[in-house]
């Protein structure tokens, strides 16, 4: 099924219109009365001026497309609003299972349909203490916290707007409309398939579902292959659907009828995908053909576009802003337009010889392979920090083993359990699988990727237009090409030149990181200081040691903070503080030296004794660095800015690591923060009897995550905060800030900031001089 690409396609036009408006109303807070307004006089205005008709209407999509997205933002969660004036709740739930998160964790994602009795609707987090079963309806007590989004460090939009710990024994209750029952058609698939393939059930599972509960290990092999998207659903498998879906019903009925048949089908497996957007815009398009050819009318690949982006935004205008529609649109346009014109062979000769056309059907699918790994490399550095061409090479065999297993996963899960004819499914389905996974971790090694390098917004579309005229050449448009080189060439210098002329604002960052502490500092000049790197994946308790295993697994730092540092265009930490070696302080640390440059390390003489500074030294992760370790109270001089480090010095011998912490004070002429590690109340002792002139400060952060053992009446008073900052989690095993230490905090009357609820920004400190 193709669309015709010579056909007309007048609604692209308005379209790009709306979606430039949508992105508009995304960036600015436009007034929606104002909108109203102002569309209804350009809808007038279009009737009695035919002359400008066509401006008008280009214009008023425009309009629409910001006053859509504009009505989007002004709807709030009903639950988010209740959770505004408290800050948790305990109430009964009841709630509708739609998908699970973690089967280990028992973690799932719910739609309330009640809260304490009131009908609510909602979607929230549930982390359970028995299991539930995805599609069935539940009542259960429950204690529910917001689930913040972090302004900073969030890409993406949470579509939950609350978390939910169970604390009573969940009642099942009787399924209430199409939406339980679809649940639990989904549920009895996916069991269904794990009964039949065991443990490899996870690749079929994401085949067809969208399954998300591949190992990581594979997702990364996946993702440096260059050909995640042949296992992720990103819609281009429901072609291949439609393909053996209309075929099937051919046997019995015509074309037209197969086709209708066909239509009801996709939307119930759309609803069983949880209508992922991908997999929407691929039943939107491929409808709109059918529909076109149903009517004997013409559609262009451009067109067909067009109005499926339209139906999706204008139903969910911020689905325009998902990653995977995104992406999947990209692909589909360079499938359309994006390859050159030319044959290995002569016309007559793939007509008449099947090896011919073979070979030009692979020189097709390598070519079509390569340019889309080079349309979407903007995107997939932006978003992941990463880029593949190794895709090339794995869509080779990885297309060809993906369009026998898709229908063969279908034919496992609807034959019967236990039929000669299921066995056998599952003995080739098995054996391709086994293929399958040893390919993928071929083409993992291949050389020709990069990861953890992302680039800022600017960067980005800098490269985009790069592509973009590089396509030009490609589809042989010299003229044209020609014609845009200037322009694109002074839009690229600008979007280069941007992040230079827009400097950003002395700033500190204490990130939301969890149970670990990493502070950022950006100085005037563009210098940057890192105070810790946050902690590990799983790091255990707070006061473990960083071994070398805990290098090697994903960190917070690796998850979060390096695609925010690469959006920054911040590429070098000039100096990077460790206050000590306790996982939840240094778990990111090898990840950090692995991807940035660093100038300074500061670091105590206990920490450099330890096993783990020992290995990295050995494996040479310090790179060119310059280690300072700090025995004694000692000076720098930062951006006019002075930092002193105050403990431990000389005289002091601690009693454990925590009391081992460096704590260091930046000074500005303005301003003075204290960084306080995690020593506990035997270190401040020390400090106010040594050093308390020293300690005034306008800011704090307070020691060991607020814990009991921290924050003494005689250190608060000693250092008098305006303002404390408490690294922890609002939920959090250790209870920490405690509520004794907050206490003390209160009595020194201190505007208190949790990173708990998001990152904490302080714009113009350091301040300059």
């Amino acid at each position: 099924m193709e669309a015709n690409s010579k056909a007309p396609a007048p609604f692209v036009l308005p379209v790009i219109f709306w979606i430039i408006g949508i992105i508009l109303a995304k960036i600015i807070q436009i007034n929606i009365l104002f909108l109203l307004i102002l569309a209804s006089g350009l809808l007038i205005l279009g009737v009695f001026c035919k002359k400008i008709r066509l401006i008008l209407l280009i214009i008023l999509f425009l309009v629409l497309g910001m006053l859509r997205f504009s009505i989007v933002k002004k709807e709030s969660s009903p639950l988010a609003l209740i959770l505004q004036e408290n800050e948790h709740l305990q109430q009964e739930i009841c709630f509708t299972v739609t998908n699970v998160f973690s089967v280990e964790e028992m973690r799932y994602a719910v739609e309330l349909d009640s809260l304490a009795g009131f009908p609510l609707q909602d979607n929230i987090i549930l982390s359970c203490s028995e299991k539930i079963l995805p599609g069935k309806s539940y009542c259960l007590l429950a204690e529910i916290y917001p689930l913040v989004r972090d302004p900073i460090l969030d890409i993406y939009p949470n579509r939950y707007s609350a978390i939910g710990y169970q604390l009573g024994k969940a009642k099942s209750i009787d399924a209430k409309d199409v939406r339980d029952y679809l649940g639990r058609l989904r549920y009895k698939l996916l069991s269904s398939l794990e009964i039949k393939l065991g443990d490899q059930a996870d690749w079929a599972k994401a085949l067809l579902f969208g399954e998300s509960g591949l190992k990581q290990e594979y997702i990364n092999q996946l993702t440096e292959a260059g050909i995640i998207h042949l296992v992720v659903v990103s819609g281009m498998h429901i072609w291949l659907i439609y393909m053996i879906i209309v075929s099937f019903f051919r046997i019995f009925f015509r074309r037209e009828l197969a086709e209708f048949l066909f239509l009801p089908s996709i939307l119930l497996y759309a609803s069983l995908n949880n209508w992922a957007p991908s997999v929407t815009r691929s039943i939107i398009m491929i409808s709109i053909v059918i529909l076109a050819r149903w009517l004997q009318s013409p559609v262009s690949g451009a067109q067909t576009m067009a109005l499926s982006i339209f139906i999706i935004t204008l139903l969910s205008p911020m689905q325009l802003f998902n990653i995977g529609l995104q992406l999947s649109y990209i692909s589909i346009l360079v499938i359309f337009y994006g390859l050159p014109h030319f044959r290995l062979f002569a016309q007559n000769k793939i007509l008449n010889n099947s090896v011919y056309k073979m070979l030009e059907n692979i020189k097709e699918g390598i070519l079509l392979s390569t340019l889309i790994s080079i349309a979407i490399t903007p995107f997939t550095l932006y978003y992941f920090g990463t880029a593949s061409l190794n895709g090339i090479i794995g869509n080779i065999i990885g297309i060809p083993l993906m369009s026998i297993m898709l229908p063969l996963s279908m034919l496992v899960l609807i034959s019967p359990q236990g039929w000669y004819i299921t066995k056998l499914f599952v003995l080739c389905y098995k054996a391709l699988n086994s293929l399958w996974i040893s390919w993928i971790q071929f083409c993992h090694t291949l050389p020709f990727s990069l990861s953890a390098n992302y680039l800022s917004l600017y960067q980005a579309l800098a490269l985009a237009i790069v592509i973009l005229w590089c396509f030009l050449l490609i589809r042989s448009k010299y003229k044209t090409a020609l014609k845009t080189l200037i322009p694109a060439s002074l839009l690229v210098m600008g979007f280069m030149l941007i992040p230079n002329i827009n400097k950003q604002d002395a700033s500190i960052y204490v990130f939301n990181c969890g149970m670990g502490d990493c502070t950022l500092i950006r100085f005037q000049d563009g210098k940057t200081m890192l105070i810790d790197t946050g902690g590990g994946k799983n790091f255990g308790t707070p006061e473990a040691f960083v071994n070398e295993v805990d290098y090697q697994q994903e960190s917070w730092l690796s998850k979060n903070l390096l695609p925010w540092l690469g959006k920054k265009g911040i590429n070098r930490i000039d100096y990077l503080i460790l206050t000590h070696l306790h996982n939840d302080h240094c778990g990111g640390l090898i990840t950090l030296l692995n991807h940035k440059k660093i100038g300074h390390i500061f670091v105590s003489d206990e920490s450099v004794e330890q096993d783990f500074w020992n290995y990295a030294q050995k494996q040479k992760y310090f790179g060119s660095a310059k280690i300072h370790t700090i025995n004694d109270t000692c000076s720098f001089f930062i951006d006019k800015a002075r930092l002193k480090f105050l403990h431990p010095d000389k005289n002091y011998l601690p009693h454990n690591e925590n009391n081992a912490s460096l704590v260091c004070r930046l000074d500005t002429k303005k301003e003075s923060i204290l960084f306080t590690g995690d020593i506990e109340s035997e270190a401040e002792f020390y400090l106010v009897d040594n050093y308390a002139k020293e300690l005034k400060a306008n800011y704090l952060k307070i020691p060991h995550h607020g814990s009991r053992s921290s924050s003494s009446t005689e250190f608060l008073e000693a250092v008098s905060p305006q303002e404390v900052w408490i690294t922890a989690p609002r939920k959090n095993i250790y209870r920490f800030p405690h509520p004794d230490t907050m206490q003390r905090i209160q009595k020194q009357q201190a505007k208190i900031l949790l990173t708990g609820n998001g990152t904490i920004r302080k714009i113009g400190i350091p301040a300059k001089e």
